[in-house]
């Protein structure tokens, strides 16, 4: 008599897990315990607006791979249905309901070889607008000049007649419209927003900001070019070094240069 072995729930993971040890003891007695009536996790499609909306561990099966190749050792395969993809769309919800994309998020544009989706060109093109604001106003305006001088010396600002208090209270205000604003565009391109969504970029974040230099906007744009770029390379060369590719670029130029590629001070 074979092992006798209990999975408790685990969506489709607890659903391989037990596959897999089958696969490998076909005299072993496994059960598989979910909260819900089925086994895989919840997995649900939802009808709304005249599209299918995929929810749960199902909204991956449109991608052809592991998942696949599991449905057709259960025994699954004549089951499974290929998307159409002339039918295939993204949608927003907004206030209940289901829209489309806009047009100009859709798609992507061929640039010789290369293929860029439209969305992260829109991206591009909203990054360098805020970027050029921020700096045009912090360096050429004389409300620029009094964030710099309030960081610098508050107490000496304020002795002038200066009420910093309202205007690092107004920073606070615009910092988080751009918070809000990143949100928005990271939610597009994810095309899901749950309250957890911040926390997959913290590290980079953390990592862009000490490589540029704290309070530098110019070394926050450098930064986040140099790990996206040292991402993407040694994703490409060299997948296995790509998962501490960033932590590694961080501690060369801090070695390199402590205060960071372009801090405040120099300026």
């Amino acid at each position: 008599m074979g092992p006798r072995v209990l999975v408790l729930g685990g969506g489709l993971a607890g659903l391989s897990t037990a596959h897999a040890l089958l696969a490998q003891r076909p005299d072993a007695d496994v059960l598989v315990l979910e909260a819900r009536s089925g086994v895989g996790g919840n997995v649900r499609t939802l009808h709304r607006e005249g599209c299918t909306v995929e929810m749960g561990p199902d909204a991956f099966m449109t991608m052809p791979g592991h998942a696949e190749a599991l449905c057709e050792a259960l025994g699954l395969g004549d089951t499974l249905l290929a998307p159409d993809a002339a039918s295939s769309r993204v949608m927003v919800a907004h206030r209940g309901e289901l829209l489309p994309l806009p047009e100009g998020m859709r798609g992507s544009l061929l640039v010789g070889d290369a293929a860029i989706e439209k969305y992260r060109l829109v991206a591009v093109a909203v990054g360098l607008l805020v970027f050029g604001v921020l700096a045009w106003t912090l360096s050429r305006t004389k409300v620029g000049l009094l964030i710099r001088a309030g960081v610098q010396d508050r107490e000496m600002v304020e002795s002038l007649g200066y009420r910093i208090r309202r205007l690092f209270v107004g920073v606070f205000v615009v910092g988080s419209a751009l918070a809000g604003l990143g949100g928005v565009m990271w939610g597009l391109y994810q095309q899901n927003v749950v309250p957890q969504m911040g926390a997959q970029v913290n590290v980079l974040i953390f990592i862009v900001i000490i490589i540029g230099g704290l309070g530098s906007t110019g070394g926050a744009l450098i930064g986040a070019l140099l790990v996206g770029l040292m991402a993407n390379y040694t994703g490409f060369l060299v997948p296995k070094v790509a998962l501490f590719s960033n932590i590694a670029l961080m501690v060369a130029i801090l070695l390199w240069r402590p205060q960071g590629v372009y801090p405040v001070a120099n300026r």
